[in-house]
């Protein structure tokens, strides 16, 4: 708010400084449309910071089923949270960016890559996640934005919080959930170790913020 003042302000003295030249209405209409200019361009910005703000909160809204089913492709990681106290307390969307990285950059060696992992939901409740070769099966349920998926070989139930938003589908979840999938789906398990103890250090006695997965649609379900 003080920029914006200093610039109107800065704005104004330099019309001043050519208002010998010009009437008084003239003078008028061009400070009228300086802070207009300065306001609009106040108002974007506040806009875009609001967006940031709510794309990485967790989701509340019920997700319809049918928006779910279909072929998503893992795009990267992502971290979410409870409120936005914990994430203004952990410094804003900036360092919410530098988390995701660093996570990008754990995930990478156990072969969580964009474009490198398939998740299907079928519409008869059954799904899969396929990594390289290998193919995953589990059951799904949704209830409100509390996505289930439970694996028949381990018997084991992830619950994340789902939330689609602009064709782009991100689940949030525990860092022990997230690390249930990865020793689930992933055939690097000598990596595996190293990635949890990395995961629980980034996130440790952060409570409230979550860690998880986003990706994109790639085809809609068979009926």
């Amino acid at each position: 708010m003080r920029k914006f003042r200093s610039i109107a302000i800065m704005s104004i003295l330099a019309l001043c400084c050519n208002a010998q030249n010009v009437s008084a209405q003239s003078f008028l209409d061009k400070l009228g449309s300086t802070l207009s200019s300065l306001s609009g361009k106040q108002e974007n910005s506040t806009v875009s910071k609001i967006t940031d703000i709510a794309s990485q909160l967790l989701g509340t809204g019920a997700v319809n089923a049918n928006s779910l089913q279909g072929t998503w492709s893992y795009e990267k990681p992502c971290i979410a949270f409870e409120s936005e106290n914990v994430l203004a307390s952990l410094g804003g969307v900036a360092a919410s960016t530098k988390l995701e990285n660093s996570l990008n950059n754990i995930l990478n060696k156990v072969g969580f890559s964009s474009g490198k992992i398939d998740l299907t939901l079928n519409a008869d409740s059954t799904g899969c996640i396929t990594l390289g070769g290998k193919k995953t099966e589990f059951k799904w349920s949704i209830k409100e934005s509390d996505l289930a998926l439970t694996f028949p070989l381990t018997q084991k139930t992830v619950q994340m919080n789902a939330k689609i938003s602009g064709g782009n589908l991100r689940l949030a979840m525990n860092a022990d959930k997230l690390l249930t999938i990865i020793n689930t789906v992933s055939e690097k398990a000598s990596s595996i170790n190293s990635t949890a103890s990395s995961i629980n250090a980034m996130i440790k006695n952060v409570k409230g913020m979550y860690v998880g997965l986003k990706f994109t649609k790639k085809t809609k379900s068979k009926e």
